[in-house]
């Protein structure tokens, strides 16, 4: 339950800043700050990603 919970949120955070970078990038036309937002939003999904499956138990297999 716990690796759902993660990856739900990460996914939609990232899909957040997703939506952002649109807005910025393309509704604005500034094309580089838009593709460096979506290089933002894939770093905070694997901050969350991984931050978020180091902090329970760690099965080792």
């Amino acid at each position: 339950m716990r690796e759902k919970i993660i990856t739900t949120t990460a996914s939609v955070s990232a899909l957040g800043v997703l939506y952002f970078a649109f807005r910025y990038g393309h509704l604005k036309e500034n094309w580089t700050a838009g593709i460096g937002i979506e290089f933002l939003a894939v770093l905070v999904f694997l901050i969350i990603m991984i931050g978020g499956l180091l902090t329970g138990k760690i099965h080792w297999q």
